[in-house]
């Protein structure tokens, strides 16, 4: 038999061998799985001629059935088209690397065939001398007579093949031919003739055929031609059919996500999954068993894949050949195929695999690791090598599946098969002294491949690093310790590891550069490297462990760097400098602003020596300290450095300098900054064109500027604006640096917040993207990095928003004590925690202790920042408003009115604080006044943001409510309604903002009587709240309370008191017994029990009310007085009227300090302590309190308002009770006068008011 020419045309057999020398996996090379036969055998003249049954006795042409798994998972593809290929005229060549079930699917298509009356020939095609066996028995099957058989096959080759295709063309029964591990495909051949030909063992179906299948490691489609065959490639099991094989097989071994996980471990190779799950299935109930589960297996799996090849161990009864049973092993498996590629004088092939298989196993082989010149000239090879050769030896790789083709990359790579690389490497990882050649090759091979030449901060060479990377990693950590000094070859491997680091920086992949820069210095202090190359890496290094977040281990890292810098180079040497620069950067963002503003001063006095002051390495110093006396709150001087910098460089370095283009994107923030977010926002555009031109619209520091634009759109609440900007950044992150980098679940997070902020995502979602964005950043950063704590505060808000309110505040605590352990205590990322900590406060009730450390956060940062500083009057204004919830309203408007002195003339900041305000003066009783300035308010965020816009809807809200307190209620029901029909065309009806103006207009339409419209209305907006924040949130209970009164203005006593006691206990639940709102709903059941004069009871429940208001509220608060008030009126309703009026006389004495005298609530209580006074028979002291409460109406409502009348009146009287008739008289004659010159003559009021009068004359002696 003749066998094929060397596919290399430089010699008709590669005779050079190669100098590696061991095995690839068990068995050496030149040992061969093979029988060789002689098919020419010469009987003699005189032999007789074998009968049929001696001839079949021959052999089996019987398909191995038993083989078959119960199930053939994840094949159900490939069989139907094989199946479907019946009347194809073609050979059907099954194709794949070894282990990848090409004999399973050939044996699932003839059991198939076989059930349908079809007659199934199974060759076994691993040796010449087996495929002529099996033909010949083939042969006999098919009607050949058996002496015909004999002479054929005494002269062997076509003879032999041509009477078998004769008699399987004349076949009266249909008929499958299958050719399995045909591996050589010159076993199927005869000589004389080309496998393409179709003239030898193997031909296209003829007759009754239901087809010719040939199973084959051979992939090279050449040796076929164009016309026979027809290619299947088959590849290993997708991971789902993966995993369930293993579970088929070892059912008690692990769930589906353990199975998956050993699934991928193993590459999803199904002679692999085979030999797992048979150990694992052997292993269920014993104790001696190194692994009993599917991770188990992986971790004793390790790096080593032999370990499968236990799950062989102690089979009995296998009397199969050799090479059989070698393919049911992993380590016997592609040895087979090497060793063929061997025999066909494809040498090269195992060395080249053993070199490939130094790198990452299961990471493709970029190009520029395939340099065919490159490999050629390695020193691994005994001479000089022609690139051709190398070709050849990659091509027999590829033709039997060793290597394979990465498709599903933007460009197609080689890839070698996981466990392959593995079984490979096995042997140079043991005796790595025995291969120090391939070592140093695959080393040299690295470094040749990475590009130095290209700048790694610039995306463009970008592709050229990135698939480098995983197999720099595993160089670092595979290549071998020789105990030697650092030779060239070993500096050269330090230097490629240090800029790959520099690489992985830029490219924002932080924790794989701290590891392979840590495996690299390892390296280098171990075998003495040159110092510099050591420093190079620890400043690669120090920047990914500062942008990682832990910025203590960067600021110890860059000490410790700056002081070898200034003893290997001087203290004036620009690479100290550069050090130093980092330090002063990394202690800025440790909140150790003064220093680092010295050391900014420093370098760049020293870079001014060294490169002149208008330098652009001077400016970059200059344009850091501007970002850091920012920080500082030096928000003038910031920006007036920034602009000269700005200036300079682009005097220096041109318009679209990147150096240029990130002092103008500084300028951008700095506006933010100061509150000029429009100029900001302008600036931004500006910056992100000519980066789009310069840059590109992908590069990292256009993202950036176009993420910050969107931040500043976000501010601005332009929010449709926003969201396409953002979309983008994120669309083009995860693209590049994948889903899970830090800076795209950056943009991931920027966009919940818009979504969130424009009502697009309800508060449970928000919480629970941010609570898994948090998480993912958590697994890359460490705990207290920035973006991990602006990510938690987020999650905060959420929780807030959903009503979690305890929740919330523990995060904030947390994120607090987090902030102050990373950065201190005057930090502006621990202030601003420290202050959204005490905002969480006052909303669990605990205001008092809310407001304290709301002072302490505004007298550090006036210190920190300066009082000029915006951070100011968002301090100040969320101080107003807790003095205004703990009842402190002077103090609250002080707070306010500060705020409103230091905020920027316009905008919509300024407007927030005046709002505030308003609120303030409409608690002090301003009622008026506040209705005047929410009047102006609405005006000024109509011409600014329209009708829709949210701050509009907010003012619209605010009047409302003034209005109602008012008494005018038609106006307010008018402004509700106005506001919700403009917010209409940019809000949905269920947003959090528009069910609070909802609210607020059932409640309008209750007081005017409308109870079936209001109950209709709170009941709609209840179903929508259940619906999106659950049954125990505050906006839940605030509107269950509104019905409940609903209920009560109907007269429906029980059902509301019902109503009462049920939310009451719900609240107390949910919030606790001493939390606001639980006393809110406490106060109004004791009101509608003592509305019933169920006054005892009603007594009861004010009393426990009044404690827990005390207690939480505080003596002053106005809710604190309300309940004491309400107390009061229902022990005066009891008798008691003495409590009662000690109860008034403290309410009014407070009430009259905190509210103000002409407050209504102290008017109110002041007329109740003066009917108390006359019941206690003290009409002249009640006489004068009447006197003040007709003073106060008079100023609040009015001289000419009826109630002023009445008030006078009571007070005439009480003055003639206590013996004052002269007094009483004037009193009386100045109403007479009032209401003669109203002209109200006649009126009963008038008439009674005359009797009255003329008594009192008589009293007083004037007739």
């Amino acid at each position: 038999m003749t066998t094929n020419q060397s596919e290399s045309d430089e010699s008709a057999r590669e005779t050079t061998t190669n100098s590696v020398t061991g095995s690839t996996g068990l068995n050496a090379p030149g040992a061969a799985f093979y029988d060789a036969v002689n098919i020419n055998v010469v009987t003699g003249l005189t032999a007789p001629t074998p009968t049929l049954q001696e001839l079949l006795t021959l052999g089996s042409v019987k398909a191995p059935y038993g083989r078959l798994p119960e199930t053939v998972l994840g094949r159900d593809e490939i069989l139907t088209v094989l199946t479907q290929t019946v009347d194809d005229p073609r050979i059907q060549v099954l194709s794949g690397m070894g282990g990848v079930g090409k004999t399973t699917v050939a044996l699932s298509s003839a059991e198939r065939a076989r059930k349908t009356e079809v007659e199934v020939f199974w060759i076994q095609a691993g040796s010449a001398a087996a495929v002529a066996d099996g033909m010949r028995h083939a042969a006999l099957l098919a009607g050949a007579p058996a002496e015909h058989v004999a002479h054929a096959w005494e002269k062997g080759g076509r003879p032999a093949a041509d009477l078998v295709w004769r008699h399987l063309m004349n076949m009266d029964r249909p008929w499958l031919l299958v050719f399995d591990d045909a591996d050589d495909l010159d076993v199927l051949s005869c000589p004389g003739a080309a496998l393409s030909d179709g003239t030898g063992w193997v031909r296209p179906p003829v007759g009754k055929s239901q087809g010719v299948l040939v199973s084959t490691r051979d992939g090279s489609k050449r040796s076929w031609g164009d016309r026979i065959a027809h290619f299947h490639q088959l590849d290993v099991l997708e991971p789902e059919f993966a995993a369930k094989v293993l579970q088929e097989l070892a059912p008690e071994a692990g769930d589906i996500t353990s199975a998956l996980s050993l699934a991928d471990r193993l590459g999803y190779l199904p002679l692999a999954l085979h030999l797992a799950g048979t150990y694992l299935a052997m292993a269920q109930g014993d104790p001696l068993a190194e692994a009993q589960t599917f991770a188990e297996y992986v971790d004793v799996l390790g790096d080593s894949p032999l370990f499968l090849d236990g799950a062989t161990e102690g089979v009995h009864g296998d009397l199969r050949s050799r090479e059989e049973r070698a393919r049911q092993t992993i380590a016997g498996t592609w040895e087979l195929s090497l060793a063929l590629l061997e025999r066909q004088g494809t040498v090269h092939a195992r060395g080249l695999l053993q070199l490939l298989s130094c790198f990452a196993p299961a990471a493709s082989l970029p190009t520029s690791l395939l340099s065919l010149s490159t490999i050629a000239e390695l020193r691994m090879w005994p001479k000089s090598l022609a690139p051709r050769a190398v070709r050849t030896a990659l091509g027999g790789l590829r033709r039997f599946g060793l290597i394979g083709v990465d498709t599903l990359s933007e460009e197609p790579v080689y890839q070698i098969h996981r466990l392959v690389a593995e079984v490979s490497v096995a042997p140079l990882l043991a005796e790595p002294s025995e291969y120090r050649a391939v070592w140093d090759s695959s080393a040299d091979l690295l470094v040749a491949a990475t590009p130095y030449r290209k700048n790694p901060r610039d995306p463009s060479s970008w592709p050229a690093w990135q698939g480098l990377i995983p197999h720099w990693t595993v160089m670092m950590r595979r290549l071998p310790q020789w105990g030697t000094p650092a030779d060239d070859r070993l500096n050269g491997v330090l230097i490629g590891a240090g800029v790959t680091v520099s690489y992985l920086h830029f490219r924002s992949d932080y924790t794989t550069a701290c590891a392979l820069a840590d495996e690299a210095l390892e390296r280098a202090d171990s075998a003495e490297a040159a110092p510099w190359i050591g420093l190079n890496i620890r400043r690669h290094r120090a920047v990914a462990i500062e942008m990682m977040g832990d910025l203590k281990t960067a600021e110890s890292e860059l000490a410790y760097i700056v002081e070898e810098c200034t003893k290997q180079f001087g203290v004036a040497d620009s690479t100290t400098l550069s050090v130093r620069y980092q330090q002063a950067r990394v202690a800025s963002q440790r909140g150790k602003l003064a220093e680092a503003e010295r050391e900014y001063d420093e370098v760049i006095r020293q870079e001014t020596q060294l490169f002149g002051a208008e330098a652009a390495q001077t400016l970059r110093s200059r344009h850091a300290r501007a970002i850091c006396i920012r920080s500082m709150g030096r928000l003038d001087d910031a920006a007036a450095e920034g602009r000269v910098v700005l200036e300079g460089l682009r005097a220096q370095l041109g318009e679209k300098h990147p150096d240029v283009l990130d002092a103008q994107h500084e300028l951008a923030i700095s506006l933010r900054d100061q509150g000029d977010n429009e100029r900001a926002e302008k600036v931004f555009r500006q910056v992100l064109q000519l980066e789009e031109e310069a840059l590109g619209v992908e590069h990292p520091s256009t993202l950036i500027t176009r993420a910050n634009l969107a931040s500043a759109l976000v501010l601005r609440q332009k929010f449709t604006e926003a969201e396409p900007e953002i979309r983008t950044v994120l669309e083009a992150r995860t693209r590049i640096l994948g889903p899970d980098h830090p800076e795209t679940l950056d943009a991931r997070h920027t966009l919940a917040v818009l979504q969130m902020r424009h009502g697009e995502l309800d508060a449970k979602s928000a919480a629970a993207v941010f609570a898994e964005l948090t998480d993912a950043q958590r697994r890359q950063l460490i705990d207290d990095h920035p973006n991990v704590l602006i990510g938690r505060n987020s999650h905060a808000a959420a929780l807030r928003a959903m009503g979690e309110l305890s929740r919330s505040e523990s995060e904030y605590r947390s994120i607090l004590e987090a902030a102050t352990a990373r950065h201190g205590a005057q930090h502006p990322v621990t202030l601003n925690a420290r202050f959204e900590w005490a905002r969480a406060l006052g909303r669990i009730g605990r205001t008092h202790d809310a407001v304290t450390e709301m002072h302490e956060v505004l007298d550090l940062q006036q210190r920190v920042l300066g009082e000029s500083h915006r951070n100011i009057t968002s301090i100040r204004a969320s101080l107003g408003t807790l003095l205004l919830q703990q009842g402190s309203l002077s103090e609250a408007e002080k707070q306010l009115q500060n705020a409103l002195s230091i905020v920027s003339a316009s905008g919509g900041e300024r407007l927030d604080v005046q709002h505030d305000l308003v609120v303030v003066l409409h608690a002090r009783g301003r009622v008026r006044e506040a209705i005047h300035h929410l009047r102006e308010i609405v005006k000024e965020e109509l011409l600014r943001s329209g009708p829709a816009h949210t701050d509009t809807v907010i003012a619209r809200n605010s009047l409302g409510v003034a209005l109602k307190d008012f008494g005018k209620l038609e106006e307010a029901e008018y402004v509700y309604r106005e506001a919700l029909r403009d917010a209409a065309t940019k809000h949905s009806e269920d947003e959090p903002l528009i069910l609070t103006v909802r609210h607020n207009l059932a409640v309008v339409l209750r007081i005017q009587g409308n109870l079936d419209e209001a109950e209709k209305e709170q009941s709609a907006i209840l179903a929508i709240q259940e619906r999106k924040l659950g049954p125990e949130h505050p906006q839940i209970f605030a509107t269950r309370l509104s019905l409940a009164r609903v209920l009560d203005d109907r007269g429906a006593a029980a059902e509301a008191e019902a109503a009462y006691r049920d939310l009451l206990s719900a609240c107390t639940h949910a919030m606790g017994a001493e939390h606001p709102q639980t006393l809110s709903i406490w106060g109004n059941l004791a009101f509608l029990l003592a509305d019933q004069e169920r006054f005892a009871e009603a007594e009861a429940e004010y009393r426990k009310a009044l404690k827990g208001c005390l207690k939480t509220l505080g003596d002053d608060h106005p809710d604190t007085l309300t309940m004491n008030h309400n107390l009061a009126m229902t022990l005066g309703n009891q008798g008691d009227i003495r409590e009662a009026v000690t109860r008034f006389r403290d309410v009014v004495e407070r009430r009259a300090r905190t509210l103000g005298s002409d407050h209504p609530e102290t008017l109110i209580a002041r007329k109740n302590l003066g009917e108390g006074l006359s019941r206690t028979q003290q009409p002249a002291e009640s006489a004068e309190h009447f006197k003040e409460v007709a003073e106060g109406w008079a100023h609040v409502r009015g001289a000419d308002h009826d109630s002023v009348w009445d008030l006078r009146y009571r007070r005439a009287q009480l003055l003639w009770e206590a013996g004052q008739p002269r007094a009483a008289q004037d009193e009386l004659e100045a109403l007479l006068d009032l209401a003669q010159k109203a002209g109200l003559d006649g009126d009963l009021r008038v008439t009674t008011l005359q009797r009255v009068l003329m008594a009192v004359r008589a009293d007083d002696g004037d007739s």
